[in-house]
């Protein structure tokens, strides 16, 4: 009989154990064996095998563990025959839950110790604890109106109500309860005969799906129309509809906004439709692009021959533009900046468009991009007009210049040539003539205005360089260098170019070789630096234009703070803008300057 006890006792998932009077393990059946072997003493340090003292493991364990603790002072309880049973629960390190029951064993001084794994049951309770606080929290805190009602045949009885019916319907909960015949005609006249469909169709729903209805109610309470949304959920038991739940909510507000929005959208398709201006939506995971109608107009698409992808974009765009496009749109995704982009376009038509991009990334919980809601809109006539307009201040500056070059060379010039000329004339004779001291006045004379006579010449060239017409940039460069060269001795003057002998058109020409020349001037004149270098690279559409010197340098940001900035930075600044560029300064006190731009040549 004993041996068929203890086979029962292996048999049992439960562990089970005895301890004698003093705490010490006596027996333990399969089930708490396999379970102290498996764990290897038990992440808690209270499973032993037999032997062990299991008082003393319990004790060493409550100093981590509460439930350790309580099931030491039980089992101690039981032992001195001051409880007659003890029941606990706790928890594992390896997130597990167990009960402990403990329980004398009669006339033999031992207490019986039986562990049982409940971490399944836990984890319902725990589910079930959780969604009854959730619907709890829901029902303490929704504004909209709760129901339940019971279905017998035709018969329809509310079980229960919320109370906040009140205050959205203006009944109160015995109004619907105990039935109040003013409840339909509530939305007499303007949805009386819906108001009777609506009605009867919740007392015979016989289709077990959800419902949802929009109304309009009128509240006796605040003597005003509202507008309703109803969502009616049945409730079916062995295939027939036996209940429903429900929810009511005040909707008037989104009604009036939906009217609103409707209106803003009807005014911004007028809006957009008559500026020319197409919206655009990308989905970038799933590289999804939709279009607007006006952004079909825009580029001239029909929309059955566009893709919806972004690559069908990519093809419309200019193939010198393709490049600077796709960077703007990488540096978008990455959050590196917004996209506000200037690009060429060629429609189906063959024609040219400037087209202004903007839009916005919006990014995932890991930062990851997945859409890009953008505009598109046509600005080539501001960008011919601006064109033309830096064109013609062009043209006016260099009339000017011209002017000024022909009063220095033919006017003012050809006076001091001829005023040179005398003075060298009286060289020999006056040798004879003069004592020392005049003479030696008379030589400073001379070589002051032999030096006039040259820089007038060389300032009549620079104004208007005659071979910059003739040879193009990069000779007139070289020139314009020498001529500097001779005057300032102590400065080295270097070109480095790969032009060679490759124009451009004129009047660009001449842009260009004003903003290398303002930049070689502010050099010359405020550096003081011995070496000066100018760069100037082509690079398929694009023209890299440099002036450094090894000077003193200035503080950048102090001087753009001045009033006074300086009429040279002020003027370079300028001509760089007039050929669509970004004036880039580099400098530091004593770490010398370099000015830089870069021009594409294809939208100047």
């Amino acid at each position: 009989m004993e041996e068929l006890s203890l086979k029962i006792l292996d048999s049992l998932s439960t562990h089970i154990a005895v301890i004698d009077n003093i705490g010490v393990i006596t027996y333990i059946n399969k089930s708490w064996n396999n379970f102290y072997e498996e764990n290897n003493g038990g992440l808690t340090n209270i499973q032993s095998k037999v032997g062990d003292n299991y008082l003393k493991h319990c004790l060493i364990a409550s100093k981590k563990s509460k439930e350790a603790l309580e099931s030491y002072e039980g089992i101690k309880l039981v032992i001195d025959g001051k409880l007659d049973r003890f029941t606990n629960k706790y928890p594992t390190n390896d997130n597990k839950w167990y009960t402990i029951n403990i329980e004398p064993l009669k006339d033999s001084g031992s207490v019986v110790i039986a562990h049982k794994d409940i971490t399944k049951q836990v984890i319902a309770e725990e589910e079930i604890r959780k969604t009854k606080n959730k619907l709890e929290l829901i029902a303490n805190n929704i504004g909209d109106i709760v129901y339940k009602v019971t279905l017998d045949g035709d018969v329809s009885k509310i079980d229960y109500i919320s109370n906040n019916v009140m205050d959205i319907l203006g009944f109160t909960t015995d109004d619907y309860i105990k039935g109040n015949p003013k409840l339909v005609k509530s939305m007499y006249p303007k949805r009386y005969a819906e108001a009777v469909k609506f009605n009867k169709m919740i007392k015979t729903m016989k289709v077990a799906k959800p419902h949802s209805f929009d109304y309009e109610w009128f509240n006796p309470k605040k003597k005003e129309w509202l507008w309703m949304c109803e969502i009616i959920v049945p409730e079916i038991k062995n295939g027939k509809v036996v209940g429903q739940f429900g929810t009511v909510r005040d909707i008037t507000e989104k009604k009036i906004a939906d009217e609103k929005l409707k209106e803003s959208e009807d005014r911004l398709n007028m809006a957009i439709t008559s500026a020319s201006l197409g919206v655009w939506d990308w989905d970038v995971q799933n590289n999804i692009l939709l279009w607007d109608y006006s952004m079909y107009e825009l580029y001239d698409e029909k929309k059955s021959d566009f893709t919806g992808a972004f690559d069908a974009w990519e093809k419309t765009l200019h193939k010198d533009d393709l490049e600077l496009a796709n960077k703007e749109v990488e540096k978008a995704l990455s959050g590196e900046k917004e996209f506000n982009t200037v690009f060429r376009i060629i429609t189906s038509k063959g024609d040219c468009k400037h087209i202004q991009a903007k839009a916005n990334v919006q990014f995932d919980e890991n930062n990851e991009p997945v859409r890009m809601l953008g505009v598109n809109y046509d600005i080539t006539e501001k960008v011919l007009m601006e064109k033309e307009k830096r064109y013609a201040i062009i043209k006016t500056e260099e009339a000017e210049r011209r002017r000024i070059a022909y009063d220095l060379h033919d006017g003012l010039g050809q006076k001091i040539s001829a005023v040179n000329m005398y003075i060298n004339a009286l060289d020999d004779y006056v040798q004879d003539q003069l004592d020392e001291d005049t003479l030696s006045i008379f030589k400073v004379g001379k070589r002051l205005m032999n030096e006039a006579a040259i820089e007038t010449r060389l300032v009549s060239h620079n104004i208007m360089p005659r071979s910059l017409s003739e040879y193009g940039l990069e000779q007139t460069l070289k020139e314009i260098l020498s001529n500097y060269q001779k005057i300032n001795k102590n400065t080295e003057l270097k070109l480095e170019s790969n032009l060679g002998k490759f124009r451009f058109d004129s009047m660009l020409e001449l842009a260009i070789f004003r903003v290398l020349q303002e930049g070689l001037n502010n050099a010359l004149k405020h550096s003081q630096a011995d070496k000066i270098n100018v760069i100037l690279k082509l690079n398929e559409k694009k023209l890299f234009i440099e002036v450094n010197d090894n000077g003193n340098g200035f503080d950048y940001n102090e001087m753009i703070k001045k009033e006074d900035r300086g009429l040279g930075l002020v003027s370079l600044d300028q001509r760089v803008r007039m050929l669509g560029g970004k004036l880039i300064i580099d400098t530091q006190p004593s770490k010398g300057t370099k000015m830089s731009t870069i021009i594409n040549l294809s939208l100047v």
